[in-house]
């Protein structure tokens, strides 16, 4: 459930973490803008964590618990809560780290739901989340992923599992996975976290609500619908809503919505429903 996270850490672990025999750094040196300075700071890599120290003793830790948990290889199978809280407690041991000095900087929820239909197409039928346009963004890692940004608040991703790691793994069921990112003013406002020992006592339920309430909001054109409404004609194409929310009324695009939610909810297989549900039951099984 729990994937990736950005940890600022207490400098005093500067030079803890630099005598870390697991941790072999080496300087890199970027540009910042286009300009010709240069930033210079030490970088180390370890099963799917990256340690940056900086020159002014500030100090990140990046990475993935789930690859953590998986020896830095993959985050597409289960990840339990039992399992996150037992990485951390090698996290904390092998970098001798206090998790209540770690502050949360970035933290992403997620689920993998294996379902009954072709995940390329639910993406292309998911419009907006909230006011956000979806935009497809092209990575080399995790092949196209479907974005809705909420400025430095949080953002919503969703993306085909299976794709990301068939070629390695062979894998046969449909795969989406569903994710949330955290920045940190999130983080502390709606969910009282601060740092990596408040996640540690937090109630995941919490994040199971969350998940839900997201999916939710997100405008979805159900291609199972079987109804001679000539509004589907509209309805199934991301431009008219765009449309809409750009040149009508509030009043008039929530009508439509509500259009498109009863052709959904009265003649459809109602696909959200069902992964609402399957979000409900992945959340349950790994939250034990």
């Amino acid at each position: 459930m729990i994937d990736f996270f950005k940890i600022v850490l207490h400098q005093k672990y500067y030079d803890l973490l630099l005598n870390n025999p697991l941790l072999e750094f080496n300087y890199l040196e970027v540009s910042v803008n286009t300009s010709e300075i240069k930033k210079n700071y030490l970088v180390a890599r370890h099963n799917g964590l990256t340690f940056e120290l900086y020159e002014s003793k500030i100090i990140i830790i990046k990475g993935s618990f789930h690859y953590l948990f998986n020896n830095g290889l993959h985050n597409y199978n289960d990840f339990k809560l039992k399992d996150f809280k037992e990485v951390v407690m090698t996290f904390i041991d092998n970098y001798n780290i206090n998790p209540t000095e770690c502050t949360l900087n970035q933290l992403e929820v997620g689920l993998n739901l294996k379902h009954q239909y072709n995940t390329n197409k639910i993406l292309r039928h998911a419009f907006f989340h909230k006011g956000s346009e979806f935009s497809r963004v092209k990575t080399k890692t995790e092949g196209n992923y479907y974005l809705a940004e909420h400025y430095n608040y949080y953002w919503f991703k969703l993306y085909n599992k299976r794709v990301q790691f068939n070629n390695e793994f062979d894998l046969t069921n449909e795969i989406i996975r569903l994710e949330l990112k955290f920045y940190s003013r999130k983080l502390v406002n709606d969910f009282n976290i601060k740092t990596l020992n408040d996640l540690l006592n937090f109630d995941f339920n919490l994040f199971k609500k969350e998940l839900l309430n997201q999916w939710e909001k997100v405008l979805f054109f159900d291609y199972t619908i079987n109804h001679p409404s000539l509004s589907l004609n509209n309805y199934r194409d991301k431009n008219y809503w765009i449309d809409l929310k750009e040149n009508t009324s509030r009043s008039n695009y929530n009508n439509h919505r509500n259009k498109l939610d009863n052709l959904t909810k009265n003649y459809s297989n109602n696909i959200k429903k069902e992964f609402s549900n399957l979000i409900e039951q992945k959340a349950i099984q790994l939250i034990g």
